[in-house]
This record gives C-alpha cells, structure tokens and sequence, in this order.
C-alpha cells in the first residue's frame, strides 16, 4: 500500500506536538518506547489526536505492534478505507 506524504506529515505533527518538538525531527524508524520515550498512554493520546484529525477509529491496534512511527503511520493508514481500495 503506497502512503501518501500528507497522512505521513499528519501522523509525525501529531507525535511532534505531543512531544512539544519539531515534526521534522521525528523520523519513521524512531522506536516509540526506547527513542521517543512514549508508553501506552501516550500512544492512547496520540491515537485520540489522529482519530479527531483524520475522522477514523483506531479501536483494535495493538499497542505491542507498534513499535515504530511507521508502525503507527501503518496502522493509521490501513484504518483508512479509501487507501485500501
């Protein structure tokens, strides 16, 4: 599945502004827990965040799958029905 650069810039201004940061310094391959220093909490935030932006619902991803901001970039993407198709 191709993912189009503006859900990818929506996704990281998300995780950047929880973490009061710029989004061009949050790179795809940081690791949630060990880089960013996020835990299921924060995860749940960021998630409440993104289902308001992007009117989707993220009920059903597995924290533990996350481990990247790719994975969550990922996980928002095939929660979006007109990226499926």
């Amino acid at each position: 599945m191709s993912i189009p650069e503006d859900l990818r810039t929506t996704v990281l201004t998300s995780v950047a502004n929880f973490l009061g940061g710029n989004p061009a310094a949050i790179k795809p391959e940081s690791n949630l827990e060990e880089d960013l220093q996020l835990d299921s909490t924060d995860i749940v935030d960021i998630f409440v965040d993104l289902e308001k932006k992007l009117k989707i619902s993220l009920t059903g991803v597995k924290f533990a799958d996350l481990k990247t901001v790719n994975g969550l970039i990922e996980a928002v993407a095939a929660r979006m029905p007109e990226l499926l198709a």
